[in-house]
């Protein structure tokens, strides 16, 4: 047997072929995974890619010189990888980035780059022998990932939203059941069966406002996308404000405020009345909620020459606002402040959400405010203009101001409805009240007979009707308050039959304008 050595020269073409093996066994493996490798020089300034890498970007001379790199990177990102090649190069440390490359057939795709810096010594990194690294495709990748973290903010929303919720129902169940609680605190103490019945339809209108706000909050989410699910009827919107003036009346009085309502008696609307009453409630709550003393007033402006937009003011004489909190009051949990007693009211959500509703029916809201003076709150909102039917009027401006001086609240209230009812602005009596009043509107008092006994008779001689209550047992004969009232038309009323009564007189006076 013999045996034979073989020479180096072997040797070597044995080591390069199994280096070549190796080789094209890294570049299969590369090929699988959608990656390649590279190798640049700094001192040459070329860089020479792998066959997945060439086959890709389309570039097949090797190796190519540094500069046409950027070739191969779309040109919206050419200045951002120059400056990153030049970053990797200079600064000579491991590194990693992702670029998007057009490939040889045109398409863009996001990759991503990768390696390290070789030296000469590794111990003093000394002496750069080039930089060796790895492009991989991660366009599949990256376009998962996005998805993912679109999902989870989708998810994470959903869940917000859930958390409000309760935040929500909680602001506007609140708003409407203030009011109903203050209805209810009267009717405990109210005889009349007449005047029963009355806040009780009032409770009960109040407890379907209820439920549409309610409808209004489950259909939050939708609010911006699905506008076809606002109400369509025919309405009267100062009907709205007087229904909400007289909902939130009762919380009113126990702070010695006001509440005031003027505008168009017979002008008709098409729209959503129950959230027309949402948006106004929480107005006209926020500002029972804030003032300490003064009043609350709902003005209600119609459409002029054949516009559509109507115009709603509510205006209070609270505490007002500085500019910084005007401009974050539609922030929800931004406006959470005290009230008027000092209280913390309100977790900041629903004038945020009001804002929303507003913009849903197609609507806006300016705030005009002064720290110390007040706030005003104006609804600019698109109503369909209602044709008048049948034999209607129309009652663009008011008949004139009912002044209102009753001491007993059944008495009032319903004093306030009939003459509301019948186009006059209601008001809390004022002695300058007769002269402010526009010279074509009439003035009338409506008070208890035994009241006007503290007026002086040159202010009661202003008015262009007294409407005096008289008590159960009492007369306009006996009674010597009335005896001093030269000027004036005076009618008593029995204070038992008012809503009759007083409809006839007003129906009358309003005839005879006519």
């Amino acid at each position: 047997m013999t045996l034979k050595l073989l020479e180096p020269q072997d040797l070597a073409l044995d080591s390069i072929y199994d280096l070549k093996q190796r080789m094209a066994l890294l570049e299969r493996a590369h090929a699988s995974a959608g990656m390649g490798h590279f190798v640049l020089d700094p001192k040459r300034q070329t860089i020479e890619f792998s066959s997945w890498v060439r086959d890709n970007i389309g570039l097949n001379d090797m190796p190519i010189p540094l500069d046409r790199l950027p070739e191969i990177v779309v040109e919206e990102e050419r200045e951002e990888f120059i400056r990153i090649v030049a970053e990797v190069i200079e600064r000579k440390e491991d590194f990693s980035f992702e670029t998007v490359v057009t490939t040889a057939n045109g398409k863009a795709r996001t990759q991503r780059i990768s390696g390290i810096t070789a030296f000469e010594n590794e111990h003093t990194r000394e002496g750069v022998i080039g930089l060796f690294g790895i492009l991989k495709e991660i366009t599949h990748e990256k376009r998962s990932k996005e998805e993912l973290l679109a999902a989870r903010d989708a998810a994470q929303a959903e869940l917000d939203a859930r958390a409000n919720l309760l935040a929500v129902v909680s602001h506007e169940i609140r708003t409407p059941l203030g009011g109903i609680l203050g209805i209810i605190d009267q009717l405990k103490r109210e005889r009349s069966a007449q005047e029963r019945e009355r806040a009780l339809t009032l409770i009960e209108d109040s407890s379907e406002v209820l439920l549409d706000t309610l409808d209004a909050i489950l259909q939050q989410a939708r609010i911006g996308e699905n506008t076809e699910n606002l109400e369509t009827k025919r309405f009267r919107p100062l009907s709205v404000a007087h229904r909400v003036a007289e909902l939130f009346r009762p919380l009113a009085r126990r702070k010695g405020l006001r509440i005031d309502v003027s505008g168009p008696n017979n002008v008709h609307a098409i729209g959503d009345p129950a959230r027309l009453q949402q948006v106004i409630s929480n107005f006209v709550s926020n500002g029972v909620k804030f003032t300490q003393s003064g009043s609350i007033s709902i003005d209600v402006t119609a459409p002029i020459n054949d516009k559509t937009t109507w115009v709603f003011a509510i205006k209070d004489t609270g505490s007002g606002m500085d500019e910084s909190r005007v401009a974050g009051i539609f922030t929800p949990f931004g406006t959470s402040s005290s009230d008027s007693l000092g209280r913390t009211v309100g977790a900041g959500l629903g004038l945020s959400i009001i804002r929303e509703l507003v913009k849903s029916m197609g609507g806006t809201i300016d705030v005009e405010s002064e720290l110390g003076r007040g706030s005003t709150f104006t609804l600019s909102v698109p109503f369909e203009h209602a044709p008048l039917e049948g034999n209607a009027k129309d009652a663009s401006t008011h008949h004139g101001t009912a002044a209102i001086l009753v001491e007993r609240a059944s008495d009032r209230v319903q004093a306030e409805a009939t003459a509301s009812a019948y186009g006059f602005k209601l008001a809390e009596f004022d002695e300058t009240l007769p002269k402010e009043n526009p010279a074509d509107t009439r003035s009338i008092l409506i008070a208890d007979a035994g009241s006007l006994d503290n007026l002086r008779e040159d202010v009661l001689s202003q008015f262009d009707r007294v409407i005096a209550l008289i008590s159960d047992g009492g007369s306009a004969s006996t009674d010597p308050a009335l005896t001093k009232i030269s000027e004036t038309e005076v009618v008593c009323l029995p204070n038992t039959q008012i809503a009759r009564s007083l409809g006839k007189v007003l129906a009358k006076d309003n005839d005879d304008a006519a």
